[in-house]
């Protein structure tokens, strides 16, 4: 290389050699792999969200299969890293071990087939260097609407991913989607191919639905008549999501206020990566708008099911849970400040801005006491987005699976 050499030329070089010291360093693995390591198929091993939760596509799709494995056919194993996951899933008769322990490790070589719905690491990142003759199967956790920043990561995050996609020699031999209009927005995202992205419809959506009459039992029997509002806001890398919505006891004192008078009741469920960051601040409890307290296993879709109106801002959820039939309302409090700082959305977005939306708490008693809720541009949103959502999502993906093993 000359003294001359562009960066970008001198980045290309450096990355070629770097790839190939990892390849070099791997392949005494490689051959173990290859010789020693006979993979079975009737291991299926899952995980979500850095090993931590119990949550996402993964969770409904291993329930379904547990349901539908009668004849012990199949080893369904779900990993984890959490002492609260462990112990759930134990209780329920369900099979679950630790990432680092005697069995988890076992299962996490010997599996044919590694079910994750975020990142690499919903399992094992040591599973990954035995990965030859397996399917690693991305059942992904949102129809996007955030635009998916995974060029984006910092740069301890892209360097494990170039580590682990080289040993990989591939990132994903299986993607899940739910049409074939956003297949494109996981293709560039992730640099994949399309032949290997399946608008099969997410586990996650059909649970949604089939959940609605007993969530709305346990609603009745906790509330009463009182008509139930969910609020779900995303998390903001850089803002403060609880400072935006909830720092002011004021008009939220006028909202709890209102709610008393009507029979509303606001459960306040915070993402859990702000749950963690604001785990030490005092949430003020009002006698109508409560803060839920969730941990690893907590089922937001079950949750969503049973209430009678949701408030998201720019979280995929409203999707689901307008294919029940209920107001969605938009919290747009920060919308432009959103754009500049945190992520940049999708275009499909951008008709939903004509649907209900509030950038105030006192917008919000403005539209309940007009009860009207514009959701027109939702629906039309969900027919192309979350396209097939008939219960057999889990059916269908199991099947082909299955047909490429």
């Amino acid at each position: 290389m000359s003294i001359g050499a562009k960066p970008t030329q001198q980045k290309s070089v450096f990355s070629s050699v770097f790839i190939t010291v990892i390849k070099i360093l791997y392949f005494p693995i490689k051959i173990v792999d290859a010789y020693l390591i006979h993979k079975r198929k009737d291991i299926w091993v899952f995980g979500s969200n850095y090993g931590n939760f119990y949550n996402y596509n993964s969770r409904y799709f291993f329930e379904y299969l547990s349901a539908h494995n009668s004849t012990k056919r199949r080893e369904l194993v779900w990993l984890t890293n959490s002492d609260v996951v462990f112990d759930h899933l134990k209780m329920k008769g369900l099979r679950c071990y630790k990432f680092f322990s005697i069995r988890g490790i076992y299962y996490s070589i010997f599996s044919k087939v590694r079910v994750i719905s975020d990142r690499y690491n919903d399992l094992p990142l040591f599973s990954y260097f035995f990965n030859q003759n397996t399917m690693i199967v991305q059942l992904w956790h949102g129809i996007p609407i955030k635009r998916i920043d995974v060029i984006k990561l910092r740069w301890l995050d892209n360097f494990g991913r170039i580590i682990l996609t080289t040993i990989l020699g591939r990132r994903y031999d299986f993607f899940l989607t739910t049409t074939s209009n956003s297949t494109k927005f996981f293709t560039d995202a992730f640099q994949i191919d399309e032949n290997i992205v399946k608008p099969l419809g997410y586990p996650r959506v059909d649970a949604s639905i089939s959940n609605q009459s007993a969530s709305s039992i346990l609603y009745r029997k906790k509330y009463g008549n009182a008509k139930v509002i969910l609020c779900l806001p995303t998390y903001r890398d850089r803002g403060n999501t609880f400072d935006l919505f909830f720092s002011d006891s004021k008009p939220l004192s006028e909202l709890n206020r209102y709610f008393n008078e009507k029979n509303y009741i606001m459960l306040v469920k915070l993402h859990n990566i702000d749950l963690m960051r604001f785990k030490n601040i005092s949430l003020k409890q009002f006698s109508n708008i409560k803060f839920l307290e969730s941990d690893p296993t907590f089922d937001i879709y079950f949750a969503a099911a049973g209430a009678d109106i949701l408030l998201t801002d720019y979280s995929s959820i409203c999707l689901e849970f307008s294919l029940l039939k209920k107001p969605v309302i938009f919290l747009r409090f920060d919308k432009d400040n959103y754009l500049t700082r945190e992520r940049e959305l999708y275009s499909v977005y951008a008709p939903l801005n004509k649907d209900a939306h509030i950038s105030s708490w006192g917008d919000l008693i403005n539209i309940l006491n007009k009860n009207h809720f514009p959701n027109d541009n939702i629906s039309k949103f969900c027919e192309m987005y979350i396209g097939l959502h008939d219960g057999g999502a889990s059916r269908r993906i199991e099947l082909e699976i299955e047909n490429n093993l």
